[in-house]
């Protein structure tokens, strides 16, 4: 199973994309739009201000990675909402490995 990343590399991080992968490689991810639909409307409560930024896609081949990135009206998350986000989709997809990608941020 995957280590989560550090606190301080979310703390540095402004994410724009998060990658939902399956923990073992003999195990593909069944749909979930569904549960992404939900996942997000909790999300977007705790965080009204990213509310309509996210975007989602499952690939349509094995092992049907789900990818969830921002889109192009936004620069990123922000780190306590990024954080925020990644618990949620572990809680989701508990035997999944979840990634964040996004660029360097730091506080003024």
């Amino acid at each position: 199973m995957e280590q989560a990343p550090r606190q301080t590399d979310l703390d540095r991080l402004q994410a724009v994309t998060f990658w939902v992968q399956p923990g073992s490689p003999h195990s593909p991810l069944a749909s979930a739009s569904i549960c992404l639909e939900r996942l997000l409307a909790v999300f977007y409560q705790a965080f009204p201000e990213y509310n309509d930024t996210l975007a989602y896609v499952q690939s349509a081949r094995w092992p049907h990675n789900i990818f969830l990135s921002v889109s192009d009206g936004c620069s990123g998350m922000l780190p306590g909402a990024a954080r925020h986000l990644r618990y949620l989709l572990l809680e989701a997809f508990p035997k999944c490995q979840v990634q964040v990608y996004g660029k360097h941020w730091s506080p003024r």
